[in-house]
């Protein structure tokens, strides 16, 4: 048996972490050619 508090935050976050998703994609959609330059210097620099 789950704690009731316990469950409200479990709830409480996957739909924190949801609207984070969602902001998170806007913001790619919006700033695509920005975010992928930035993606792949950021992976070119952790190669390194």
């Amino acid at each position: 048996m789950i704690h009731p508090r316990t469950g409200r935050l479990c709830y409480l976050s996957l739909n924190f972490g949801t609207i984070h998703l969602f902001i998170l994609l806007w913001v790619v959609h919006h700033l695509k050619p920005y975010m992928v330059m930035s993606l792949a210097w950021g992976l070119f620099l952790i190669w390194i």
